[in-house]
């Protein structure tokens, strides 16, 4: 008697804690790849997000950015010349880190010395 019991107890454990969570993790992961929980990803970001401390931005820190003003006033792309105007500025003004987030992902227009 005690064998035919430890036998489906065995089973029982071995359905709730091993087949189970795979079966729901393969079916998830086949969700997420379908795009079935962007929705859902999108509201627990943007609640994790609306609980977080919100701080002041440090003063020392400046972004300067290339908005679509700056992409009409001297054309896309940019003269790299424009953009070493731009670092030598920051540099006299006090800068002492730059950082790019940009790619340089086409021949500039201006030729090899650009």
């Amino acid at each position: 008697m005690n064998g035919k019991y430890a036998a489906k107890t065995h089973r029982k454990y071995l359905l709730g804690f091993v087949i189970a969570p795979l079966v729901i993790g393969f079916l998830a992961s086949y969700a997420d790849s379908q795009g079935r929980f962007e929705r859902l990803n999108g509201i627990a970001w943007d609640y994790f997000k609306s609980q977080s401390y919100q701080r002041a931005p440090d003063p020392r820190i400046l972004v300067i950015e290339i908005d679509d003003k700056t992409q009409n006033a001297f054309g896309w792309p940019l003269e790299r010349a424009d953009l070493g105007r731009v670092l030598r500025a920051a540099r006299v003004h006090g800068a002492r880190v730059v950082g790019l987030d940009m790619l340089f992902t086409e021949d500039s227009e201006w030729g090899e010395d650009d």
